[in-house]
């Protein structure tokens, strides 16, 4: 239910903030629906961590998984991630929103 409420929420500012719904409807949907789905289990699984420890353990599994991408996938996510960035350039947690959209690309063609 909360991510039905967060999904429409997504969908209404999205579509208050940007002109993307006109050109890119789908690709708008496609992240809206991104954004609610959850981290994969093992990122950020270490508790005790400071800021800064948080950064390194972000940049160490985006390395690790773009380094499994092929170069069509990799071009895929900084599409998107260039996208979401045009559309809503106040992104909250903007490590957890990227590793959302590596993953999706990562599960997409399997």
């Amino acid at each position: 239910m909360i991510r039905r409420i967060l999904f429409a929420f997504l969908i209404v500012t999205i579509s208050a903030t940007s002109f993307a719904v006109e050109r890119y409807p789908n690709v708008v949907l496609l992240l809206a629906r991104i954004s609610v789905t959850s981290l994969p289990k093992g990122y950020m699984a270490v508790k005790g961590t400071t800021d800064k420890d948080n950064s390194a353990i972000h940049q160490a599994y985006v390395n690790g998984r773009m380094a499994g991408l092929t170069e069509q996938q990799m071009g895929r996510v900084a599409r998107l991630w260039e996208e979401r960035q045009r559309i809503d350039d106040k992104i909250q947690n903007v490590g957890a929103e990227f590793v959302r959209i590596m993953e999706f690309v990562a599960r997409e063609d399997k």
